[in-house]
């Protein structure tokens, strides 16, 4: 019955730490990124400095990554703001464990929020 116990422990336990997060945002701040080149994400409270420091690392290529800890906004200005550049946006995110993005009260896929918003 101990084994049993710990067992189902181990598998709840292991299935709850890959849960994935959604990470938000707004219309109008997708919007004005597009245009701007700068996009503004909250992140999920699980993520932390040390985790985007070392992601971002792998995208300077593309954009930079601004963190505030205090509130989780990740703030990421284009090097050049092309539809491709928008579109690697979403390895970071998933680099992060972020599989969809609420957008007001609406949640998307990164593909669907990209044909909607980023293109």
């Amino acid at each position: 019955m101990k084994k049993i116990l710990l067992i189902l422990t181990v598998v709840l336990s292991s299935l709850a730490a890959s849960a994935q997060e959604s990470a938000t945002t707004t219309a109008v701040s997708l919007n004005k990124g597009k245009s701007s080149g700068v996009f503004e994400f909250v992140l999920p409270a699980t993520v932390t400095t040390e985790q985007v420091e070392k992601v971002q690392t792998h995208y300077t290529h593309y954009f930079t990554v601004a963190f505030d800890q205090n509130t989780h906004q990740a703030t990421l200005t284009m090097t050049k703001n092309e539809p491709i550049n928008r579109r690697v946006m979403h390895r970071f995110l998933a680099s992060l464990n972020v599989q969809t993005i609420k957008v007001d009260a609406q949640e998307y896929t990164f593909d669907a929020l990209f044909d909607k918003y980023l293109q």
